[in-house]
């Protein structure tokens, strides 16, 4: 079954129709903060906006979306002390969408995500927010 952008293949009852891909409940954080390979697309949402310090979103998820690729994410966070770090790894095995919760990310913090296409061994970073 071929896909459009943006949409899911659900099995409804014996039958496979396609749907709306899972929803963010964040805004979408730009280009720059994607991470791409064949099948396999990472993104960066943020949640509750401050205009302190220039403006920024005090907390980020990180959503996955494959086309029918076995895929990794990896949503990495570093932070002022080492035990602020770490990075939340997440599996979707073929086609389907997934995300993180939404974790703290505000001064002094960084994050980013990470993709790779466990089928071919691909892996792609997007930006640090």
């Amino acid at each position: 079954m071929a896909l459009f952008a943006g949409t899911a293949a659900v099995a409804v009852g014996g039958l496979t129709v396609t749907a709306p891909a899972a929803q963010a409940s964040g805004t979408y954080l730009g280009d720059r903060y994607v991470a791409q390979v064949s099948g396999c697309k990472a993104w960066m949402n943020g949640a509750d906006w401050t205009s302190a310090s220039g403006g920024y979103y005090q907390q980020t998820q990180a959503m996955l979306e494959s086309w029918g690729a076995n895929c990794r994410m990896d949503y990495v966070r570093t932070g002022p002390k080492a035990s602020d770090g770490f990075d939340d790894e997440r599996y979707q095995d073929g086609a389907g969408t997934l995300s993180t919760n939404f974790y703290w990310d505000g001064p002094g913090y960084r994050t980013w995500v990470c993709v790779v296409n466990l089928d071919q061994g691909v892996s792609q970073c997007g930006d640090e927010y």
